[in-house]
């Protein structure tokens, strides 16, 4: 089966719905932001789940021994819920779609930062407070490293995004040099 976006929003939504019923979003938030991480280092567990080969009473067991003492019973039977409906490959994307729609509605909006190299605690920390301060805005920033971009910072959040990195600014030379119509300079033979 294959991601379905309308599918992450309808299972997101209720789950969402179920918690605030019960005054559980934060627990939830949190929940689902666990499970997610977890999913996302897990690969093996993730094709287990997702496996056409497995039968699901082996894969609801799984599901109560990893998860079972991590988490309420809402995300537990959401998951559950999931497999069942054979949905288990939206899951990932849905609890992240859950995270970011808490985060939303808490005026926190995801983000990332790509640096060439990692930076420290303290560094994110700095990173973070001025790109608040400047913006506005508060947001849950997510660190990548990626060292294609040579140096320097490529911030994206919502549908903006700020490419101060040095090879975006390379990029941006050779454009302008090519730009250029220079004459060719005629040589004269020595006489």
């Amino acid at each position: 089966m294959e991601l379905d976006p309308a599918v992450q929003h309808v299972y997101a939504r209720a789950l969402l719905s179920a918690a605030e019923k019960t005054g559980a979003t934060d627990q939830v938030f949190s929940e689902a932001d666990c499970v997610y991480r977890i999913f996302r280092k897990q690969t093996r567990l993730r094709h287990f789940l997702e496996s056409p080969r497995i039968r699901k009473d082996e894969k609801h067991q799984l599901i109560n021994r990893v998860f079972g003492d991590r988490i309420g019973k809402l995300v537990l039977n959401f998951i559950h819920i999931m497999l069942e409906n054979n949905r288990i490959e939206n899951l990932e994307a849905t609890l992240r779609l859950v995270c970011v729609m808490v985060e939303e509605s808490k005026g926190i909006i995801p983000a990332t930062v790509t640096t060439a190299v990692p930076l420290t605690d303290e560094q994110r920390r700095t990173l973070q407070q001025t790109l608040e301060s400047r913006l506005g805005l508060r947001f849950d920033i997510r660190f990548r490293v990626d060292p294609n971009i040579l140096g320097g910072v490529v911030f994206k959040y919502r549908d903006s995004l700020i490419d101060g990195s040095v090879r975006f600014d390379l990029q941006k030379l050779y454009e302008r040099l090519m730009a250029l119509n220079v004459p060719a300079r005629e040589h004269s033979v020595g006489a």
